[in-house]
């Protein structure tokens, strides 16, 4: 069969930069064991497609950029019948596909709901969706899009099976993807992908576990990959490595996992298994700060890590305790220290908007993050996505305008104690100030007030 793999656009919408940052690995997984049985694969892209208009601005910039883009992205997102919708969906059916995957998170389920439904009125192509907004709402999923097909959780087995039920006819909406030994997935079809839509670093983007057993109510990556850590080999990581070092000419890499350096054991054997290959990387990884220890750092400095990024969340014990993070800010202090002091870089990530939280939870936050003095803070709204448990305090008042519900610019819905209007504010200047840090400015630390004082 020919099978055509689609990437949603997103950034793309917003008006991204002007090559792609990162590569749609999940499908060059699935176009690699789709070609490994016979099958013909193409990957489209639509983060590469010239939505909007393109601008190289800079990180700083463009995470402003990004956080007042609500217009642009409602002009185009709010209206089903915008030009660009039946475009895709004609460049899709063009390409002459014999069954067409979606994959899609909760931001990018619109434009899934928009194009299938374009598609299935020009033609009658069978399509699937994958990914973790059909994962965890397959039913709704496949009533917005007039899709036939879902796949939960891990696709590589399960769109095997849903292939060969449609060569034989049978009739099947549903497909349950099975946990899969890792080292036995082919390496992702990297090369399906043209070159001149992305950043050369794109390409150094793997993915080397799958599965979380943490339990952070704001996260859905166990709906998709279970709650036990997976892990590749460390020669099958390596591989991987020197195969995109030889094809790419790429030394740089971007681990992809929720959490990469479990243990001194395995980081150790990534830096020895580097070594006796003379392999000489660069990379930057995420872990949490209560696994980071001094033999940890020396082995991940060893191996080339250059950065870590950690998750934070909060500046309040308190919610962090509420969001079910597991960690005490006094851990998040000593791993960034750490960190910093073996000469690691730093990014932490903050939220604001948990449940229950106040203006004062807030000003902890940002007295945090001043504290912290990272190389760089990411900062977002929470927000209670299919699969979380943060989904219950919603009062099942979900919007079926997936782009709004996710959109990080804007707030539509307040979780916390503090109103939403109010929130959306808070977040704007809290942004403003982060990316004058992020530029290497020293800006004085904000306190942000009651708008409604006297």
């Amino acid at each position: 069969m020919k099978i055509v793999l689609v990437r949603p656009p997103y950034y793309a919408v917003l008006g991204s930069e002007e090559k792609i940052g990162n590569i749609p690995l999940g499908l060059c997984y699935i176009a690699a064991i789709l070609e490994q049985h016979g099958h013909e694969v193409e990957i489209l892209d639509c983060e590469s497609l010239d939505l909007t208009e393109r601008k190289d601005t800079g990180k700083a910039e463009a995470f402003l950029k990004w956080n007042t883009a609500y217009p642009i992205v409602e002009e185009i997102m709010s209206n089903p019948k915008h030009f660009i919708w039946g475009d895709i969906a004609d460049r899709i059916i063009e390409m002459n596909p014999d069954l067409i995957g979606f994959t899609s998170y909760t931001q990018t389920m619109t434009f899934v709901n928009y194009v299938s439904r374009k598609i299935k009125l020009k033609c009658d192509i069978p399509i699937m969706l994958g990914g973790p907004h059909p994962t965890s709402l397959p039913e709704l999923s496949l009533q917005e899009s007039n899709a036939d097909f879902v796949i939960l959780g891990e696709g590589e087995n399960a769109v095997l099976d849903l292939i060969s039920d449609l060569q034989k006819n049978i009739q099947k909406k549903t497909y349950y993807g099975k946990p899969v030994d890792l080292d036995k997935i082919p390496l992702p079809a990297r090369y399906l992908l043209n070159q001149q839509n992305y950043y050369k670093e794109a390409f150094g983007y793997i993915i080397t576990s799958r599965g979380c057993p943490y339990n952070c109510i704001f996260c859905a990556s166990h709906t998709l990959w279970g709650k036990k850590n997976r892990f590749r080999s460390i020669k099958n990581i390596v591989n991987e490595i020197v195969q995109v070092q030889n094809k790419y000419d790429l030394n740089v890499f971007r681990f992809a996992d929720d959490l990469f350096p479990t243990s001194y054991k395995r980081v150790n054997a990534f830096a020895d298994e580097l070594k006796e290959r003379n392999c000489e990387i660069s990379f930057r990884c995420g872990s949490r700060v209560d696994t980071i220890t001094p033999d940890i750092l020396d082995a991940l400095k060893e191996s080339g890590c250059k950065e870590i990024s950690f998750g934070v969340e909060s500046g309040s014990q308190r919610i962090l305790d509420m969001i079910d993070k597991g960690v005490t800010l006094k851990q998040v202090k000593k791993a960034i220290s750490q960190t910093k002091a073996v000469g690691i870089k730093t990014i932490v990530y903050f939220m604001i908007g948990h449940p229950t939280e106040t203006l004062s939870d807030v000003n902890d936050s940002i007295s945090l993050i001043d504290e912290l003095d990272a190389d760089r803070t990411l900062l977002n709204l929470v927000t209670p996505l299919p699969g979380t448990k943060l989904i219950d305090y919603v009062n099942g008042d979900i919007s079926k305008d997936w782009w709004k519900y996710y959109f990080q610019g804007k707030v539509f819905h307040s979780i916390s104690d503090i109103n939403y209007e109010d929130l959306d504010g808070h977040f704007r200047k809290m942004c403003e100030w982060v990316a004058l840090k992020n530029t290497g400015n020293k800006p004085k630390k904000i306190h942000l007030i009651d708008s409604r004082r006297d």
